[in-house]
């Protein structure tokens, strides 16, 4: 570490913590006035792994355990690794890099913020990824690799996610067929979501649009359906005598 207090540079080599592992370079400027200072934080290496992510979040939140199934989730991924940069203010700052897990990559660029409510933290950017393994990860065997690339514009708020996105997936692999060319354009605002969803996959044309709450115990949907092409056949499923064609209101 090399500097003054109000600009402090310096890096961190080998530092572990359990089975967390971490390089990285810091720059620091403008202290003591925290509101106004700073911070370039280059990751060269940041791993770890489910167990460790557990017990971090123990100590951090009084003792309480993550849920079962995220700490399922996390037991997964296996190693958990993070390469990339933070820049910014310590409530304004954007996050550019990539994130691994023993089922692929996901890369992207996020900017965080204070949302428009005390409180609440607003996120924007790019999320993308090639081939990666979300069936694995999700414990789901008949998903397989997902390639997509979404825009995002998010904000958290009490611990409810506000989420719109528009997505592009390349491909989805389900039930061992491979789905292109599928486009979402929607919201979800805790556990309500609105929007649109279009595929133009050779085998299943279709395009929907509508509204799912899930937040009675029966859920509730309004969904309108133009479904131009479904060839059962050749996505996996039990074969009609004819490819399926119809629309629907939901």
């Amino acid at each position: 570490m090399s500097g003054t207090v109000d600009d402090l540079s310096g890096r961190l080599c080998g530092a572990r913590n359990g089975a967390t592992r971490l390089d990285a370079t810091f720059a620091v400027r403008g202290l003591p006035d925290w509101a106004r200072t700073r911070l370039r934080i280059g990751i060269d290496r940041l791993e770890s792994d489910g167990d460790e992510v557990g017990r971090i979040y123990g100590e951090l939140a009084a003792g309480r355990q993550l849920k079962p199934a995220l700490a399922a989730l996390l037991q997964r991924a296996g190693t958990i690794g993070f390469t990339g940069s933070f820049d910014g203010l310590v409530r304004d700052f954007t996050a550019t890099g990539e994130l691994t897990t023993a089922q692929g990559l996901v890369g992207g660029t996020l900017r965080f913020r204070p949302g428009e409510r005390a409180g609440q933290t607003r996120f924007t950017g790019r999320l993308a990824t090639e081939a990666f393994g979300l069936g694995p990860l999700l414990g789901q065997p008949r998903l397989g690799a997902v390639s997509f690339s979404a825009g995002v514009d998010a904000a958290t708020d009490g611990g409810e996610l506000t989420l719109a996105t528009d997505a592009t997936i390349d491909r989805l692999d389900f039930r061992g067929y491979a789905y292109h060319d599928i486009r979402m354009n929607g919201r979800w605002a805790g556990q309500l979501f609105e929007g649109r969803l279009e595929s133009a996959d050779p085998h299943l044309d279709f395009t929907t649009e509508g509204r799912l709450d899930l937040r009675d115990p029966v859920p509730a949907y309004d969904f309108e359906l133009a479904l131009r092409r479904a060839d059962l056949v050749a996505l996996g499923f039990k074969p009609p005598r004819h490819p399926l064609a119809a629309r629907h209101a939901l």
